[in-house]
């Protein structure tokens, strides 16, 4: 995120908090800048993995380490791409493995969120939840969820 915010592909959102949920706390949002490309982001992390600034866990995967599968350009340099890409099937097995989703729709709805002075769409009422829930456990979350489920407008 520093990175990102660094080379301006990230912009600080302001956020419309209660200071009544102590959860909420030190939230922060960020907008992603056009530049930023998914092409400019796999070039990020590639360089952040060679540099050893940020590793990738071990895990329950058949992915070989990126040091022993790709090799390096003349400036010393990985082609992360063709790594993700051949991959990514394991990797993802990997990630499902380590990064379970906090929240599920079958899950409750706190009824304080339909007490807030803008009421949410039921999407937007699940997303809040899985925030609350993120941040009972950690100072931050990532929310990911499908186009169209209010996550901008919410947050």
């Amino acid at each position: 995120m520093e990175t990102c915010q660094t080379l301006n592909f990230i912009h600080p959102l302001e956020v419309w908090t209660s200071d009544a949920v102590e959860q909420w706390r030190g939230l922060q949002a960020f907008e992603r800048s056009p530049e930023l490309t998914e092409e400019k982001a796999c070039e990020i992390l590639g360089d952040l993995l060679n540099t050893k600034k940020i590793h990738l866990p071990n895990g329950v995967t058949n992915a070989p380490a990126i040091a022993d599968a790709v090799p390096t350009d003349e400036n010393g340099k990985m082609a992360l791409t063709d790594y993700l890409q051949v991959y990514a099937p394991h990797l993802a097995t990997t990630i499902d493995g380590i990064a379970k989703p906090l929240h599920d729709l079958d899950d409750p709805i706190d009824p304080a969120i339909a007490t807030m002075s803008r009421v949410p769409f039921p999407a937007q009422a699940h997303t809040a939840q899985a925030i609350l829930k993120g941040l009972k456990e950690q100072k931050g979350v990532i929310v990911s969820s499908d186009m169209g489920t209010g996550r901008v407008s919410f947050l």
